[in-house]
C-alpha cells in the first residue's frame, strides 16, 4: 500500500499543508495508528493520519493502518472498522464554536457559512463556547520542549545553522532554556483543556471551525512569508491537539486566486467514523472534492520553484 499519511501529525501543521492543497486530512485519536517508523517532533502530541482526496477515502486508509502495534507501546488495542456499516447521512448535531471566524479571510468566512447553511439541512447547527484556556501557549511550551529533546543531537552538533529557515533554528534555540517547570505546568493545565473539550465535544456529534482562518500563499514566496500564519481565533484546533481527539479537514470551497478553503469537523475520542460521515455527507451535497487545479497553473507553479531553485544554487 502507497503511503497516504504524513509522518509528522501535529494537526496544526498538517492540517494547514492540507488545506491549502485541497486535501483532505484525517487525525485519529490518540493510539489508533502506530507512529512506529515517524519521525519525532512531538512525543505526546505527535499522530499520524491520512490525506486523501475524500472523506470516505480517509476512512478506508485509517482502517488500514490503524491498530496495535508492538513496536509503539502507547498503540490502542482496539480494531477500528470503516467500510461494510450502516453509514449515518442524516440527524447530526453540530456545534460552531463561537467566534471561530473571527479574523479569518473573508473568503474563509463566506465560504464557512455556506458550509453551515448546507449542513443545516442534515442536522441542527447551533454555536458553542470553548473555556477560556492559554490553548496556544500550552501547546507552544509542550512543542517546543518535546522538540528540543527530539533533536538534541542535532542542535549539540551545531547544525542548526545548515537549516534553510533561519526562523525555526532560532526557536529551537530558545527551547533550550526553557524552565522544566513550565513545560510541567503546561502539562497540567493540557489534562484541564483535555478533560473540558471531552465534555463539551460528547454533547455534539461534530464540532465545526475553518481548517484554516487564511488563504495559501504564492509558491515563490520564501519561509517567513510563504507560510502565512492563520489568522483568527484557533481554540477547536489546539483543543484538539492537545486532548488527543480526532478531526478531519475537507475542502469547503474556493477563495481569492482560486486558492481553496476547508472546513474542519472535531470530535470525541474513538468517534472517527461520526465525524467522517458528517463530513462525507457535506461532500456529497457540494461540488468541491471534484475540485482540479489547472494544468496551466501547475506549469506556472513548477517555473517559480525552478527560478527560485536557481536562484538559490547560484548564491
Amino acid at each position: 500500500m502507497k503511503k497516504r499519511f504524513w509522518p509528522l501529525s501535529q494537526f496544526t501543521k498538517l492540517r494547514a499543508k492540507t488545506c491549502r492543497v485541497s486535501v483532505v486530512c484525517r487525525r485519529a485519536t490518540s493510539g489508533r495508528v502506530s507512529r512506529f517508523g515517524a519521525m519525532t517532533l512531538c512525543w505526546t502530541l505527535d499522530r499520524l493520519g491520512p490525506m486523501c482526496r475524500s472523506a470516505e477515502d480517509c476512512g478506508l486508509v485509517l482502517e488500514a493502518i490503524a491498530g496495535h502495534d508492538v513496536n509503539d507501546p502507547s498503540s490502542l488495542k482496539r480494531s477500528y472498522r470503516y467500510h461494510d456499516r450502516q453509514r449515518r447521512k442524516r440527524g447530526f448535531r453540530f456545534g460552531v464554536v463561537e467566534g471561530c471566524c473571527e479574523g479569518a479571510h473573508p473568503d474563509v468566512e463566506a465560504n464557512f457559512r455556506n458550509s453551515l447553511h448546507t449542513l443545516a439541512d442534515i442536522g441542527t447547527v447551533e454555536e458553542v463556547s470553548l473555556p477560556d484556556f492559554p490553548y496556544a501557549e500550552v501547546a507552544q511550551v509542550v512543542t517546543a520542549a518535546e522538540a528540543y529533546a527530539a533533536f538534541d543531537d542535532f542542535v549539540a552538533a551545531g547544525r542548526t545553522v545548515e537549516l534553510t529557515a533561519l526562523k525555526a533554528a532560532g526557536l529551537r534555540m530558545a527551547a533550550a532554556v526553557l524552565p522544566a517547570h513550565d513545560y510541567i505546568r503546561a502539562q497540567r493545565i493540557r489534562r484541564v483543556i483535555a478533560e473540558s473539550f471531552a465534555k463539551i465535544a460528547g454533547q455534539y456529534d461534530a464540532l465545526l471551525a475553518p481548517s484554516l482562518g487564511a488563504l495559501a500563499s504564492d509558491i515563490d514566496k520564501d519561509f517567513e512569508y510563504g507560510l502565512p500564519r492563520a489568522s483568527g481565533r484557533r481554540p477547536l484546533n489546539l483543543a484538539g491537539v492537545l486532548a488527543g481527539t480526532p478531526t478531519v479537514s475537507i475542502i469547503n470551497g474556493l477563495g481569492e486566486g482560486c486558492l481553496p478553503t476547508g472546513i474542519q469537523f472535531a470530535g470525541s475520542a474513538l468517534q472517527e467514523n461520526t465525524i467522517l460521515d458528517a463530513a462525507h455527507a457535506l461532500e456529497e451535497r457540494t461540488p468541491h472534492r471534484n475540485l482540479r487545479p489547472k494544468i496551466a497553473t501547475l506549469a506556472a507553479g513548477r517555473e517559480l520553484a525552478g527560478q527560485s531553485a536557481s536562484k538559490g544554487s547560484k548564491s
